[in-house]
């Protein structure tokens, strides 16, 4: 999904959740499904595409991610 790439390389730096992406793209009138943002932003840290960084607050692209990876 070349759209959650763009948009994650719009917020450098930012507190992103699954949630605000879902909001983005819904703004952008793109119908997209919170399951699909999630298997994408597993997909593109597998594929080290994205790696984020490591947050204490609610659930984000992050803490989401770096959980899988210590799940493995």
């Amino acid at each position: 999904m070349a759209e959650l790439l763009t948009f994650m390389k719009s917020v450098p730096g930012s507190h992103v959740t699954v949630n605000d992406i879902c909001d983005h793209f819904e703004k952008e009138s793109i119908s997209v499904g919170m399951m699909t943002v999630y298997r994408h932003l597993e997909r593109m840290v597998k594929q080290g595409v994205y790696v984020g960084e490591q947050d204490d607050c609610e659930p984000s692209i992050a803490t989401i991610t770096n959980t899988r990876n210590a799940a493995g």
